[in-house]
């Protein structure tokens, strides 16, 4: 029996090489020497074992027959035991039995607890997230893989972070799957695991498709195929051969034979290998690609495909069927489709609540908003191709603002990082201050991790329709208004131009030095400061002067010609100082995010509530920051309120809670890689924009008087990141910040103008543009979000209300 048990044992690391029917051999013999004993527990973890390797090779149905005919009898060890449970559990999955898998994860973590089996307890857990990502549910899937690796630690296996990474990939948080899959990978090549391996090469070739990288998704998945077919994993090869020949399609290599081999493996292999529903969708496309439309709709048309829950998988049959109305000539069939993928963006966003895999899950509509934009511009029809945008532009704005749950363990967290950027704040070396800072990212990537697996609802979302342009007309028209709607496409820049009297669609020429211009023009803002009072000041405002005249006589033919503009940027122009561009340079100006929330939260002059609150507050290290708070208060009167001397971030997220209006004047950090960690640095460290989700946020006007927090990372899907961005998620209807260094005198006699101007009754974008006169640097603030104007402070509450000039003191 000993004997045996070595056997088995040694099967294991046989398949973790690679070597198959080496492991076979063992089990075999294993088996042989077992022939005449009486059931004992070897015998029963030898059919495990065997019944695992039949699984590595996609045979899920004898994978269920050899574990469902071990008799749960008391010669089958407790570790068995669990062990059976869990491989059922997974060996369901594969095979579309989800209910039954749940069954037997639960009780393989219950089973696993009670004996005392930590590593099984915490794979069950594992087991129970990977099925919930085949169930569609991403919020939990997330949730469940962050409770297993809290219960495992090193325990797990490396094949485990690759189901994170895939988790992660899916709801489109790509940078850091990327980094969970190099974790998983690094830990394969460790272990000597080359299934892993070859999986991680897989999961790569999934993330290059996601960014579109064609060539690299072709490698990887190649790569992995050979990989898997070496080691006999027959099912394992089919999926990568399935990712390889969709690199293929996307890069318009050989479409006939792509189509061809793609239709062959949703007939026969790919059933096998429990990738059915994929490969009929992927052959699907193909073939309505090349013409082959009654293959199409049989494909379209199998139950796999209906029941696919994957929110990639569903988008990609939208998708096919989009294709396959257009080969067919029916636009009216092509655009209810496209409609419905954008419902069900709206959907899938509402399960989660965290802006970050709120926002992230729109990258997998990338396909279907260029297949709309193809369709409307060939048109030529600038209300069509404006629907297209607002369809898919910020489609998470459309949503109720996001609230999130509190959580006790990340507001521990946040407290964490904040206590350390405080105390690298404060390190009177450059070293100390490194190790500091380094410690609080570290902080962060726990904070984003513990973001993600919140769960969030699954029920309908009450989503806004997107404003047309027959609707957006008459709001202009009131406003007094134009409104420029620009947006990337196939490499091209492109304009919709919507007046009271019409729309008018361009593409832009020199799109393309637009781009390159309000990225140099961004670079210039932030070494500006760096150079004052030194030689290359003068050459930097030359720069400056040069790149706006630049931007202005490329935007000129397409602005509207009114006094009032609102701005609709692409995703490369959103941190664009708009307020310096010649022919937008004097006109009131709104950044909004879309046209429909512009449309859908703007208010009219006065409009808003006469018992509005108004509250200011001081950061630390601000010499003009409480001047500026106290000025502020006495403007509005006795309906405002100071926060104290310094104002801790208690007070902001209070102030932000259950005030009308919120003026912040302190340091400020835009981050663009990690754009949810921008911050406002107040008396006891940074109030990071994540923040906002959970403390919940009743203000409808906040005025940031910060440097550079005004600017916005913007994802695919036009889905924005940041402070500002943040804010506007979460109900706040206009902000006002500056996206590039402002002087501190500079600052504060804008804000403390546009306040006077503010109380008087009109709009923030029209107050701002008054409160700028004459001081060039007060250029860079500029309101986003909607049109918004507060109550007007009664005369003879205020003597600075009262005597306000139109201009700076």
């Amino acid at each position: 029996m000993l004997r045996a048990r070595v056997h088995v044992t040694h099967a294991v690391s046989r398949v973790q090489r690679g070597d198959r029917h080496g492991a076979f051999a063992l089990l075999d013999t294993a088996d042989g020497l077992l022939v005449d004993a009486r059931p004992n527990h070897v015998r029963s973890l030898a059919v495990v074992q065997r019944a695992g390797l039949h699984g590595r090779v996609g045979e899920w149905e004898r994978t269920r027959e050899l574990l469902e005919g071990v008799a749960l009898t008391v010669e089958v060890a407790p570790r068995t035991r669990c062990l059976l449970h869990l491989n059922l559990g997974l060996t369901y999955q594969f095979l579309g039995r989800y209910h039954d898998s749940d069954v037997r994860l639960r009780r393989a973590h219950q089973d696993a607890v009670a004996l005392g089996f930590p590593d099984l307890a915490a794979a069950a857990v594992h087991n129970r997230g990977r099925l919930q990502l085949l169930l569609g549910n991403l919020p939990r899937a997330l949730s469940l893989m962050e409770q297993a690796r809290a219960l495992g630690g090193d325990l797990l296996p490396p094949g485990a972070v690759l189901d994170r990474a895939r988790v992660l990939s899916e709801a489109g948080l790509v940078d850091q799957a990327m980094e969970t899959l190099e974790e998983g990978e690094q830990a394969a090549r460790s272990g000597g695991i080359a299934h892993d391996v070859a999986e991680a090469d897989l999961e790569r070739a999934r993330l290059a498709l996601l960014r579109h990288e064609h060539a690299d998704a072709r490698r990887y998945a190649a790569r992995a195929e050979r990989r898997f077919s070496r080691g006999s994993e027959h099912a394992w090869a089919v999926r990568a051969s399935l990712l390889r020949l969709q690199a293929e399609l996307l890069a318009g290599r050989n479409p006939e034979a792509v189509a061809t081999t793609l239709t062959e493996l949703a007939d026969g292999a790919a059933r096998a290998s429990a990738v059915t529903a994929e490969a009929a969708v992927l052959a699907a496309e193909a073939n309505a690609l090349v013409g082959r439309l009654e293959e199409a709709r049989r494909h379209l048309a199998r139950p796999e495909v209906r029941r696919a829950a994957s929110f990639p998988l569903r988008l990609q049959r939208t998708l096919a069927l989009a294709e396959l109305h257009a080969a067919e000539g029916r636009p009216d069939l092509v655009r209810r489709e496209l409609r419905r993928g954008a419902h069900r963006l709206a959907v899938e966003q509402a399960r989660h609540t965290s802006i970050d895999s709120r926002t992230a899950v729109a990258l997998h509509t990338r396909r279907l908003r260029d297949a709309h934009l193809d369709l409307a511009i060939a048109t030529g029809s600038p209300a069509q191709v404006f629907d297209a945008t607002e369809l898919w532009r910020g489609v998470s704005q459309r949503l109720p603002p996001l609230v999130a749950s509190p959580d006790v363990e990340l507001a521990r967290l946040t407290a964490d990082a904040r206590r350390l950027h405080a105390e690298a704040y404060d390190a009177p070396d450059a070293v100390r201050r490194s190790t500091l800072e380094a410690a609080a990212r570290e902080v962060e990537r726990a904070v984003a991790r513990r973001d993600w697996v919140q769960s969030g609802t699954a029920s309908a979302p009450a989503e806004e329709r997107p404003v047309t342009v027959a609707a957006l007309r008459p709001l202009l028209e009131q406003a007094r208004a134009g409104l420029l709607s620009l947006f990337l496409h196939r490499d091209h820049l492109w304009a919709v131009t919507v007046t009271p009297g019409g729309a008018k669609l361009t593409r832009v020429r020199g799109g393309g030095r637009v781009v390159e211009a309000a990225a140099r023009l961004r670079a210039d803002l932030a070494t500006r400061r760096l150079a004052v009072g030194t030689d290359l000041e003068p050459v930097i405002e030359r720069s400056m002067r040069r790149t706006a005249t630049s931007l202005g006589e490329i935007l000129a033919p397409v602005l509207p010609r009114a006094h009032r503009v609102v701005v609709i940027p692409s995703s490369t122009l959103a941190s664009l100082p708009w307020r310096l561009v010649p022919g937008i340079r004097g006109r009131v100006v709104t950044v909004a995010p879309s046209a429909t929330f512009w449309a859908r939260r703007s208010v009219p002059v006065g409009a808003s509530s006469a018992d509005q609150r108004v509250v200011a507050l001081a950061g630390p290290g601000l010499a003009r920051a409480t001047t500026e708070a106290d000025d502020v208060t006495r403007v509005w009167g006795a309906g405002s309120r100071r926060g104290g001397t310094v104002s801790s971030g208690a007070a902001l997220r209070a102030a932000l809670s259950d005030s009308t209006i919120v003026h912040v004047a302190a340091h400020g950090v835009h981050q663009d890689e990690s754009p949810l960690f921008s911050s406002v640095v107040m008396g006891d460290g940074p109030v990071f924009a994540h923040e906002f989700q959970r403390t919940g946020v009743g203000a409808e006007h906040v005025v940031l008087s910060s440097c550079e927090v005004g600017r916005t990372h913007v994802r695919a899907g036009d889905e924005a990141l940041g402070l500002t961005a943040s804010l506007l998620a979460t109900g706040v209807r206009s902000v006002v910040a500056a996206v590039g260094p402002v002087g501190d005198d500079d600052a504060h006699a804008v804000m403390t103008a546009y306040h006077r101007v503010l109380a008087q009754g009109l709009d923030a974008a029209e107050a701002l543009e008054i409160a700028s006169a004459g001081v060039e640097e007060g250029r860079l603030f500029c309101a986003f979000g909607a049109d918004w104007a507060p109550a007007p402070v009664p005369t003879g509450v205020s003597e600075t209300a009262r005597t306000a000039g139109s201009g700076v003191r």
